[in-house]
């Protein structure tokens, strides 16, 4: 197993301050948690495959967000209404491409839900629905979590998640229930933004991650669980971003194929300490065996709003977007990186000023199933 480390996180375990309830320093409005609660009584896997503990933990797998997309999940409560055309402006053409399922607690209506996105242009009549009594739309970061196996098997992995947010945190057990998929946990304070996978046991995270666990984990033993519980063989940690409160590595990088990923770029003058950042990042994942490709980043109003463009979604024929009304410098040059990353697929741009507030855009608000 090849983990890399950054000059930055030499000494981290040791050094670094405890971090107090899964990473209380980065609260803020959007995906972050406020504590963690890991999952007791999640059903075994091992059990349920009838396979060997070993190779089990070896054939399992993340597959890569570029790969063929069996179904799309969505979270819809109460709160995502104001926010129905961000929602829409990528579910018009999600609906063409795979099957969508929107997650919405039993209060919400579903009949005034398909009026609204009608109303946007949405045929609403692909659109398939879950009851689950869910706190927020950041079901990325929550799950479930599918693996594939090499027996052609799924597989769920709960993430844990907020206890602020208990609902969310139920999702993955819920659903693997429903589905009759078999469930395991992995006991790390992780959250779906933190990594991404190429498909081929190589996965790339961010330091926020070793900083959460410092308390509990050393740097190997993080590794050791990544690569039992998720298949990955392969981890990269990358420095994450100076005041951006999530950590999330979705947030500036973007995996497009196997050893191919998208890494932000600052203007030095925009920001002159996440350029240096960025630029170590992809120097790292370079080094790493990556094909990297560097996308710009809009202007951050002195790190106040971190926009980005890597939080968009490849959905089998298309490619969603980010883009912002109020920061258009860089939206044509970053479709164009799109484009040549992914050629065979169509562009969708979306609006996401509303959204990116909250620190989050298509990619934190989606979660794909791969065939």
């Amino acid at each position: 197993m090849n983990l890399l480390r950054i000059s930055a996180l030499a000494g981290l375990l040791a050094a670094c301050a405890p971090t107090t309830g899964g990473g209380s320093a980065r609260l803020k409005a959007g995906p972050a948690p406020v504590e963690t609660s890991p999952r007791s009584d999640a059903v075994d896997v091992l059990s349920d495959l009838d396979v060997p503990d070993g190779p089990l933990a070896r054939s399992r797998f993340m597959p890569g967000e570029w790969e063929p997309v069996d179904r799309l999940l969505v979270s819809w409560n109460q709160d995502n209404k104001d926010l129905t055309p961000f929602f829409a402006g990528f579910l018009r053409e999600a609906v063409t491409q795979t099957d969508v399922t929107l997650l919405t607690p039993a209060n919400v209506s579903r009949r005034g839900l398909a009026r609204d996105l009608r109303r946007q242009g949405v045929d609403v009549s692909h659109l398939e629905y879950e009851v689950a009594p869910i706190n927020t739309m950041w079901i990325r970061d929550y799950g479930p979590l599918v693996l594939r196996t090499d027996e052609g098997r799924r597989v769920v992995v709960d993430l844990p998640y907020s206890l602020d947010r208990p609902e969310d945190d139920r999702v993955p057990e819920l659903l693997a229930g429903r589905w009759r998929w078999p469930l395991s946990a992995i006991p790390l304070d992780l959250e779906g933004g933190h990594l991404q996978s190429d498909g081929a046991g190589r996965c790339v995270i961010t330091d926020d991650v070793l900083a959460r666990n410092s308390d509990t984990y050393h740097f190997e033993q993080v590794s050791a669980l990544l690569s039992a519980d998720l298949g990955c063989n392969d981890v990269v940690v990358v420095p994450s971003l100076v005041d951006e409160p999530t950590g999330h590595l979705d947030m500036f990088a973007y995996i497009t194929g196997p050893s191919r990923i998208l890494v932000g770029s600052y203007e030095h003058a925009v920001d002159d300490q996440n350029s240096v950042i960025l630029n170590e990042a992809a120097l790292m994942l370079q080094n790493a065996g990556f094909h990297v490709t560097r996308i710009p980043m809009p202007d951050n109003r002195g790190r106040t709003l971190f926009r980005t463009y890597t939080n968009g979604l490849a959905l089998n024929g298309v490619v969603f977007v980010p883009v912002y009304k109020h920061d258009r410098k860089h939206e044509q040059e970053a479709l164009d990186i799109y484009g040549r990353a992914f050629p065979n697929r169509k562009l969708v741009p979306v609006p996401s000023d509303e959204i990116m507030a909250l620190s989050g855009a298509v990619h934190c608000t989606t979660l794909t199933i791969a065939r």
